[in-house]
């Protein structure tokens, strides 16, 4: 279901979309308006009206030409979240590319270097996301960041994707989810009381999702309570897991059998 806050989004696009055309419209009946009310003065005041109509004319024209740039780059971005969103990275590379070519921008080139970075393309994805940052005057967006700490979480390169990973928890989108790998992290170097305190404050909420189930059970087994752990976990079908829980899921699965 659509958010509240994806609607006002939707809002405020059509809004500045509608001002942008108005202006352009706006702008064409000045220039007409001015051009037909020279033809009726004098030679002198003619040539001078019909200049001033032609020059508000060009601007309409070159206004006219930004502002559809402009639109077709705003929407190949939106399908190319669309894409991104359901996955299907490659098509979204794709269309975030011809979003670019019709209007570039930090936040394309952001999604265009997390494209390739999760497609296995690092060298080229990184370039792009450093890229992304010096158009901010280098600052990556929580997006960005979060995704380029997620591949290192991902292919265990841990030290990388720490400071990315930190730097986004504060922010509301991400900071359950880093959250969650920050306790998993803890959990495997044995420092239990950190991840427990990370965890106390999401102890008694519902669990709704596996990894959230994977980490709960982890903690209840080190507590002296492996049928307690293994209920959570029966909740949840490891292949419904990434390869990052699913392998932790799995391991303490086998410990709860030898438990």
């Amino acid at each position: 279901m659509p958010s509240i806050g994806n609607y006002l989004d939707a809002v405020q696009i059509l809004l500045v979309e509608f001002a942008k055309y108005f202006a352009v419209l706006l702008l064409a009946v000045l220039a007409f308006r001015i051009c037909r009310s020279s033809l009726k003065t004098s030679a002198a005041r003619r040539l001078k009206g019909l200049l001033l109509a032609g020059f508000i004319g060009l601007l309409a024209i070159v206004t006219g030409f930004f502002s559809i740039r402009n639109s077709m780059g705003i929407l190949y971005f939106h399908y190319g979240e669309a894409a991104f969103n359901s996955g299907r990275l490659a098509q979204a590379y794709l269309l975030y590319d011809t979003s670019g070519k019709f209007w570039d921008g930090a936040d394309v080139t952001g999604r265009r270097g997390v494209c390739l970075l999760l497609l296995g393309n690092p060298d080229l994805g990184e370039a792009l996301l450093a890229r992304a940052g010096s158009m901010r005057d280098g600052v990556n967006s929580s997006f960005e960041k979060y995704y380029e700490g997620l591949y290192y979480l991902m292919h265990d390169q841990f030290k990388k994707a720490i400071p990315f990973l930190t730097a986004v928890s504060a922010d509301p989108t991400y900071h359950w989810i880093v959250l969650k790998y920050f306790v998993a992290l803890d959990l495997d170097v044995g420092e239990v009381e950190n991840a427990e305190e990370l965890m106390k404050p999401y102890i008694q909420t519902d669990v709704t999702e596996g990894d959230q189930a994977y980490l709960l059970a982890a903690l209840k087994l080190r507590d002296g309570h492996p049928d307690e752990a293994q209920a959570l976990l029966d909740k949840f079908p490891a292949s419904d897991l990434t390869p990052f829980w699913r392998v932790r899921y799995d391991k303490l699965q086998a410990q709860l059998k030898n438990h």
